[in-house]
């Protein structure tokens, strides 16, 4: 398999796998995922209807326009399928022995388990991809969904993310 089609590991046990180009790793890295994080098994169920709404706003619109639109575009939908979304939210965040209430601008978080990061640019960056990492970390959800809207075909622009072992928070964080 070529690099840039198969299931990429990194430092860590931070899992990235494109769902278009290379399906079958990703269905192999379920079984490690899903024994890492109590809330993976309704994010997974709820990540084809996310990208399925994606498609339907990427058929209304296509690609060309600014971020916020199609963020806009998203949320509406989701409503209309009965997902709740939020797109602020307040985040401990814990460092050493100090804990700060953070105001932090999710693109969009789903149903308290899963988070959407719309683009609409050029190229998906490794940074893109490292923001929804960290905001997986931050926010201990199991899966996320970098969904670039700049691509003429949607489903080459959806990349899922994973953190593998990612454990309940506890209060020793």
């Amino acid at each position: 398999m070529h690099s840039d089609q198969s299931a990429k590991r990194s430092s860590g046990d931070i899992v990235n796998c494109n769902v278009q180009r290379d399906p079958f790793p990703l269905f192999l890295l379920v079984q490690l995922v899903r024994m890492g994080h109590r809330l993976y098994d309704k994010a997974n169920l709820l990540a084809s209807r996310i990208i399925g709404a994606a498609i339907e706003v990427h058929k209304h619109f296509g690609p060309g326009l600014l971020e916020s639109v199609y963020e806009w575009a998203l949320i509406r939908e989701l409503e209309l399928l009965g997902h709740s979304c939020q797109t602020q939210e307040f985040v401990q965040i814990r460092y050493k022995d100090a804990v700060r209430q953070h105001d932090l601008k999710f693109d969009v978080p789903v149903a308290g388990c899963l988070l959407v990061e719309v683009k609409a640019v050029e190229g998906v960056l490794p940074i893109h991809k490292a923001q929804v990492l960290s905001y997986l970390k931050l926010l201990d959800l199991p899966l996320g969904l970098l969904i670039n809207f700049h691509e003429m075909r949607l489903a080459e622009g959806v990349t899922r993310l994973f953190l593998p072992g990612l454990r309940e928070r506890s209060d020793s964080l």
